[in-house]
C-alpha cells in the first residue's frame, strides 16, 4: 500500500518578506505650543512669581516677629537668571508694594521702629538687586548696539570690497581686450611688413 504524505507549508514560506511587509507611517513631530516653550525657556519667571506669592502670604499672615520681609529679594534675584532682565524690575515693583502692604496691614505694622527698619532694609535689598538687573540690561543693550555697529561696518566694508573687486575685474577684462587688440595689430603690421619686403625683393630681382 503506497501512502502519500502531504507536507504542510512551513511557517517561513508563508511569512511575508521584509520588503512586502506593511510599514507603519512615521509619526509627525508636532512642536510644543509657544506657551510651553516660553515656560521652558523662562522657567525662572514663574518660579520667582510663585516664590513672591508664598513670601507675601507668609508676610501678610504672620503672627510672630520673624522678618519675612527680608526674603522679598529672593524672587528678584531668581528673575535675574531669566533672558529678559526687565522681569526683575517688575518683580521689584511688586515686592516693594507687598512689603509696604505687609507693614501697613500686618499685625506688626504701625510705629514699631524695628519693623520699619526691617522693611526699609528689605526694600533696599530688593532695589539693589533690581539695580543689578538694570545694569545688566544696559550692558546688554550696549553690546547689542556695538554688535549692530560692527555688523554695519562689516557689511559696508564687504560692499566696498565687492565694488572694488568688480571694478578690478572690469579693468582686467578691459586690459585683456586691449592687449588682444594690440597683438592683432602687431600681427597685421608684421604681416604687412613681410608682404612689403617680398614685393621689394621681387622688384629688385626683376
Amino acid at each position: 500500500m503506497n501512502s502519500h504524505s502531504v507536507s504542510a507549508p512551513s511557517a517561513g514560506s508563508s511569512a511575508l518578506s521584509p520588503a512586502s511587509r506593511p510599514t507603519a507611517p512615521a509619526a509627525d513631530f508636532t512642536p510644543p505650543p509657544p506657551a510651553l516653550q516660553w515656560l521652558v525657556t523662562n522657567w525662572q519667571v514663574p518660579a520667582a512669581c510663585l516664590c513672591l506669592v508664598v513670601i507675601a502670604a507668609l508676610d501678610l499672615g504672620q503672627r510672630g516677629d520673624f522678618p519675612v520681609a527680608a526674603f522679598y529679594v529672593a524672587p528678584v534675584l531668581l528673575a535675574l537668571w531669566s533672558q529678559n532682565t526687565q522681569h526683575a524690575l517688575y518683580l521689584a515693583y511688586a515686592a516693594t508694594g507687598l512689603s509696604v502692604l505687609g507693614f501697613m496691614g500686618g499685625p506688626l505694622g504701625g510705629p514699631h521702629g524695628a519693623e520699619m527698619a526691617n522693611r526699609i532694609l528689605s526694600i533696599a535689598m530688593v532695589w539693589l538687586a533690581a539695580a543689578l538687573s538694570l545694569q545688566r540690561w544696559r550692558r546688554e543693550k550696549t553690546l547689542e548696539r556695538a554688535f549692530s555697529d560692527m555688523e554695519r561696518r562689516v557689511r559696508d566694508r564687504t560692499d566696498e570690497l565687492t565694488r572694488a573687486n568688480s571694478s578690478l575685474q572690469t579693468e582686467i577684462a578691459d586690459r585683456k581686450g586691449k592687449e588682444e587688440l594690440l597683438r592683432q595689430l602687431s600681427g597685421h603690421l608684421m604681416h604687412a611688413q613681410d608682404q612689403e619686403r617680398r614685393r621689394i625683393a621681387r622688384e629688385l630681382h626683376d
